[in-house]
C-alpha cells in the first residue's frame, strides 16, 4: 500500500510527565484500530461514537488487560485535522503509560507517523495550502505574541487568499491578451491595458517582498550580537536581558572568550537571539584571539548589533574602530554604567555625533544594568530597528511573508511581470510576452503548493516535529 494511504499514529504531546498526553491516529483504519483498544464503561466502541464528541472509557492491550482511563474522540473525514478519518486519545501523561498505549496501537498494524506527516496529509488532502502548513510549524515555535498573531493569520488563510487574488488579476490580464491573439481585428491590448491589469499586482507583490525581513524577525527572532571593548558591560547586559547569570561577570577584561547565547522575549512581542561575545581588542592570548575572530564573524551576519561603550571611564579610541564597523549595520549604541559618575574629558565626540543626530542612523542610549535605567529606551530602539515600532498596530503585521521560499517565489513572480512589460515595450508579440505572465502565475501557485515538486514538499515537512 502507498505510504500516503497508510494508517499512521504518533504521540502529539511532549513525551514527559504531565497531566495529559494526546495520541493521534489517522487514516482508513483509524476507527477500526480504536475499536480494538478502547471501550466506554457501557461497552460501546468508537465506531459507534458520534463524530467529534469526546467519550470517556478505558484502554486495553491485546490480551484484554486494562492499561489506563482515557478520553477518545472520533473525527470522521473530512472533518478532522488531516481531512481523513482520525481518532485522538487523551490519556494520563506519564511517560511509560503514554509510550505503552502507542506501542499497543502500533501492534495493531499501524505505522509510526513521520515528522510532520499529519500536517502533510492535511495539505495533500486539500484542507490547507502550503503557506498554511508552513504557518503551523511557525505557530508551534512562536516566541512572542506578535509571532503568534502573524502565524495565526497565515494559518487562517490570509496570505493564501491574498496570493489567490493576485493570481486572479494575472488570469484576467492573460485572458485579455489571449482574446486579442484569437481576434486581433476586433480586440486590442495595449501597454496601458497591461499596466492597468498587472500594475496593482506588482505593487502588492513589492509590499509582500518588503515585508519578509520584518516577518522573518517576528517569526524567528533577531540574531543580536552584544559587542564592545572588554569590560564595557556586555555580560552584565546579557544577564540583565535573560534575568539570570547567563554570562560570567568580573572586573577582569577578557573574561568572556567565546560566544554565550540565549533567547529572550521583550514585552511579549519581540524575540532576540542574544549572543554575548568576546571583547574586541588586540590580544596575544591564542584562545581570546579565537573568541575575537568569532565575534567579528557574528557581527557580520547579525540582524542587530548592540555596541557597548563604558561611559564611566576615559574614552578608548579603539571604540572608533568598532563604530566604523557598525556604521552601515542595524545597530544601537549603549553608554553603559550610567549609575556611576560619567567620565569627563575628550574622546566621546564621535559618539556624541550620533547622540545629537549629526551622524544619523544609530541611536545612543545611556543604560545601567544595575538600576535598569534606559531599558525602555533600548527596547523602543530595538523595535524601530526591527521595523516594529510601538506606533505600528498589530494589524500591520497580519500579512507578511515569513519564509525565504515564499519571498523567493514572490520576487521571481514580480520579475516575470516586469519582463512581460519590458517585452511589450520592445514590441515583442503578445504570444511571447504573455508567457512571462503564465510564469508569474505559476510562481504564485508554488507559494500555495499547487505547482511545487515532491522534493520541496518533503523538505518542508521534514523540519516539523514528530506528532504534527
Amino acid at each position: 500500500m502507498n505510504r500516503e494511504f497508510d494508517t499512521i499514529s504518533a504521540i502529539c504531546t511532549g513525551l514527559t510527565e504531565s497531566g495529559i498526553s494526546v495520541i493521534r491516529i489517522s487514516g482508513p483504519d483509524s476507527v477500526k484500530t480504536a475499536d480494538m483498544i478502547f471501550r466506554s464503561p457501557s461497552g460501546k466502541v468508537p465506531s459507534l461514537f458520534t463524530s467529534n464528541v469526546m467519550h470517556f472509557g478505558h484502554i486495553y492491550d491485546g490480551g484484554g488487560d486494562l492499561i489506563d482511563e482515557a478520553m477518545c474522540v472520533v473525527m470522521r473525514s473530512p472533518h478532522s485535522y488531516t481531512a481523513e478519518d482520525c481518532v485522538e486519545i487523551q490519556c494520563h501523561g506519564g511517560i511509560r503509560v503514554t509510550s505503552l498505549i502507542q506501542e499497543i496501537i502500533l501492534s495493531c498494524g499501524i505505522r509510526q507517523a513521520d515528522p510532520g506527516e499529519f500536517t502533510k496529509r492535511a495539505f495533500l488532502n486539500g484542507r490547507i495550502d502550503l503557506s498554511q502548513a508552513e504557518a503551523v510549524m511557525s505557530l508551534i515555535s512562536a516566541g512572542s505574541e506578535r509571532a503568534v498573531t502573524l502565524s495565526s493569520g497565515i494559518l487562517e488563510g490570509r496570505l493564501g487568499n491574498k496570493i489567490r487574488d493576485l493570481r486572479d488579476s494575472l488570469k484576467y490580464a492573460i485572458a485579455h491578451i489571449e482574446a486579442a491573439l484569437d481576434d486581433p481585428d476586433e480586440i486590442e491590448y495595449s501597454r496601458e491595458d497591461m499596466i492597468r491589469d498587472v500594475g496593482p499586482v506588482m505593487d502588492e507583490l513589492q509590499v509582500l517582498i518588503s515585508s519578509f525581513k520584518t516577518g522573518r524577525l517576528i517569526e524567528s527572532g533577531a540574531d543580536t550580537v552584544i559587542t564592545g571593548l572588554p569590560n564595557s558591560g556586555k555580560s552584565s547586559l546579557m544577564n540583565f536581558f535573560s534575568g539570570e547569570e547567563t554570562s560570567i561577570v568580573t572586573d577582569i577584561p577578557g573574561t568572556t572568550r567565546d560566544a554565550v547565547r540565549t533567547r529572550v522575549t521583550l514585552d511579549r512581542d519581540i524575540v532576540l537571539n542574544l549572543t554575548d561575545t568576546a571583547g574586541l581588542r588586540d590580544t596575544d592570548d591564542t584562545i581570546e584571539k579565537i573568541g575575537v575572530d568569532r565575534t567579528l564573524s557574528l557581527m557580520e551576519k547579525a540582524d542587530l548589533i548592540i555596541f557597548l561603550v563604558d561611559g564611566s571611564v576615559s574614552y578608548d579610541p579603539e571604540n572608533d574602530r568598532i563604530l566604523e564597523m557598525i556604521r552601515d549595520k542595524r545597530s544601537v549604541i549603549l553608554l553603559t554604567k550610567s549609575d556611576l559618575p560619567a567620565a569627563h574629558g575628550s574622546g566621546f565626540e564621535n559618539i556624541n555625533k550620533y547622540k545629537s543626530g549629526e551622524e544619523p542612523g544609530i541611536p545612543v542610549i545611556s543604560f545601567s544594568s544595575v538600576t535598569g535605567d534606559g531599558f525602555d529606551d533600548l527596547k523602543e530602539a530595538i523595535r524601530e530597528k526591527m521595523g516594529m515600532g510601538s506606533g505600528a498596530g498589530t494589524g500591520e503585521f497580519d500579512l507578511m511573508l515569513t519564509s525565504s521560499r515564499q519571498e523567493s517565489l514572490a520576487g521571481k513572480a514580480l520579475s516575470d511581470i516586469r519582463s512581460a512589460i519590458d517585452d511589450c515595450d520592445k514590441g515583442v508579440t503578445e504570444d511571447l510576452y504573455v508567457s512571462h505572465l503564465y510564469e508569474a502565475y505559476d510562481r504564485l501557485s508554488e507559494i500555495l503548493g499547487e505547482e511545487v515538486g515532491e522534493d520541496i514538499i518533503d523538505e518542508i515537512f521534514s523540519s516539523f516535529c514528530l506528532g504534527k
